[in-house]
């Protein structure tokens, strides 16, 4: 918690950081002048997402899936029983569906070095 006397001087330093409009690369290195890097990233690694937020990620993703179509699928097996034919098994292409999820998450976060 901020005492009253931390609190005049946090006070002066955002109005002066706002008076000469920082950026994020310059808040990044201030945060590192005064060791505070880890803990930034500790805290924006744990926030907590709105549903709405979380229901977009997924719309994405499923939207960028779809959009693959069947080149996703990497093997298929098919059955005949009684003279109708079914599929009997699918195998994904693993790597090309990290590979859209990993766009779709790049897409609305940006990754912690």
């Amino acid at each position: 918690m901020v005492n009253e006397d931390q609190k005049t001087i946090v006070t002066a330093v955002i109005a002066l950081l706002n008076g000469i409009d920082v950026d994020g690369e310059t808040m990044e290195y201030i945060l590192d002048k005064v060791g505070m890097v880890d803990q930034m990233k500790s805290q924006l690694g744990t926030k907590l997402l709105s549903p709405m937020v979380i229901d977009q990620i997924a719309e994405d993703i499923v939207t960028d899936l779809d959009n693959e179509g069947v080149d996703l699928i990497e093997d298929q097996e098919y059955g005949i029983v009684h003279n109708e034919i079914s599929l009997t098994d699918v195998t994904y292409d693993k790597y090309r569906m990290n590979k859209i999820i990993t766009h779709v998450l790049e897409s609305h976060f940006i990754p912690v070095e």
